[in-house]
């Protein structure tokens, strides 16, 4: 995932998982909205909403589930397990 300001830029990425679902573009924007408005700083609400979307998918495709388990997901949302560090590319 890249998030990208008028000075900066930075990408975080996560292994791969095999799950095709829909509505996690639309997770990742709400996520990363509301974790930007609360640190406003884009390389940590780039590194927030990375781990809680790659919480809920995981969980979904251990789930092996056709849809995200975002009720059943909420504290990989709330306190996601595993954290992944952005990079800055400019």
């Amino acid at each position: 995932m890249l998030a990208v300001n008028g000075s900066e830029a930075y990408i975080a990425e996560t292994p791969f998982l095999p799950l095709n679902v829909n509505g996690a573009g639309d997770m990742a924007a709400a996520l990363f909205f509301v974790h930007w408005l609360r640190t406003g700083a884009i390389r940590e609400a780039l590194e927030l909403t990375v781990a809680a979307v790659f919480g809920v998918l995981e969980a979904t495709a251990r789930a092996g589930a056709r849809e995200m388990l975002l009720v059943e997901a909420q504290e990989a949302i709330a306190n996601p397990e595993q954290r992944f560090l952005a990079r800055r590319v400019r």
